[in-house]
């Protein structure tokens, strides 16, 4: 009942929001501009969905078909999130509570009430990942090319999937980790290479998206930047001790926090490119975490909890207190505007924000 309860928070929340996070506005432009679903085309589409990737065009093209306008969406959006979710976490027998509390604290506000195309394809990604586990490798390789068609950037996970590789790289995880952090601190960036590279081979997509984020800017290394990754270091440790070598889906949830470690490492100064991994590693932590529990002393148990609380508390508590939280507060509820005429303040909120913040670019 409670995990029922969770799952239905998990949905209610960002499937009944009403002009409450980011990207919002963008997409309900987008969404009105969507062609019909029977004029359906990837091509001459205007600039508000000509960047967007061609599953979620579809998508949009399917709601606005039938009528459903972005309140629609919202829902479809976090209702299918929230299945699939609920799905994972159930497969990998861990807890949905524990999972969800951790997920909401880290990254349920972006990660479900504004990175809508990311969000959706995570959520195949979580399916391909349940395919690979059962070895229907074929069904992994279409689920996977799904979440690629909302969001090109799940391409990044690809190597998660390689999980033959996974006992070489437990054997040597402290040289590992140790080089990662020299590299970190050194201040290497791999971002360049691959730029110069991808431009080389004639990799236009790649070329295109490392433009986008260094459009976007640099960002330096913060205290908290440095603890985090420090914190994912030892979460890989921590958990490798744990982990049962002959699942799958477990080597995979581990390879995702040594990725979430990498990117992180090497492509330091671009905290939007890392961060479109930790939306997906929060959850694979939280599994992980749980598994831990069988094989821990209930008094090791409580301090581990204890532990994860506070700092899921610090990292929700900085979130709301950050001028990146005026577009969720306060949340506005579509129920509410059937009830009354005045809709609040989200759009000017929301509209403030994103200037704000289109200030702040170089």
């Amino acid at each position: 009942m409670l995990a029922l309860i969770a799952v239905a928070a998990f949905v209610a929340l960002a499937g009944f929001r009403l002009e409450t996070g980011y990207d919002w506005i963008a997409y309900e432009s987008a969404l009105n501009d969507a062609p019909s679903l029977f004029d359906f085309s990837i091509t001459d589409l205007p600039a508000s969905i000509n960047q967007m990737e061609p599953l979620f065009i579809l998508l949009l093209s399917i709601i606005k078909e039938f009528g459903g306008s972005i309140q629609e969406l919202y829902f479809v959006v976090a209702l299918f999130n929230g299945i699939v979710f609920y799905k994972f976490i159930r497969h990998c027998r861990a807890s949905v509570i524990l999972a969800f509390s951790i997920y909401f604290c880290w990254s349920y506000l972006i990660g479900q009430m504004g990175i809508m195309r990311q969000s959706i394809a995570l959520s195949f990604l979580m399916l391909s990942l349940i395919r690979f586990d059962k070895s229907k490798y074929p069904s992994t390789v279409l689920l996977l090319l799904a979440g690629v068609g909302f969001q090109y950037s799940v391409l990044m996970f690809i190597p998660i999937f390689c999980t033959f590789t996974y006992k070489k790289i437990i054997r040597y995880r402290m040289p590992i980790m140790a080089a990662l952090l020299v590299l970190y601190f050194a201040d290497f960036s791999l971002f360049g290479m691959i730029g110069t590279a991808a431009n080389a081979i004639g990799l236009s997509l790649i070329v295109s998206k490392l433009q986008f984020y260094l459009n976007i800017g640099t960002f330096p290394k913060s205290i908290g930047a440095i603890a985090y990754l420090l914190l994912n270091v030892f979460s890989f440790l921590y958990f490798a001790k744990t982990i049962d070598v002959q699942s799958k889906v477990e080597k995979a949830l581990m390879l995702s926090l040594l990725l979430m470690i990498f990117v992180e490492a090497l492509f330091w100064q671009f905290p939007l490119l890392w961060n479109r991994v930790q939306y997906f590693v929060i959850i694979a932590q939280a599994i992980l975490l749980y598994k831990t529990w069988g094989t821990i002393k209930i008094n090791h148990r409580a301090i581990q909890l204890v532990a994860t609380f506070a700092l899921s508390i610090a990292a929700l508590v900085k979130m709301l207190n950050n001028d990146a939280a005026e577009p969720y507060i306060p949340y506005q509820s579509v129920i509410e505007s059937i009830y009354s005429t005045d809709i609040g303040d989200g759009r000017e909120r929301t509209e403030r924000y994103n200037y704000s913040m289109e200030q702040e670019l170089p």
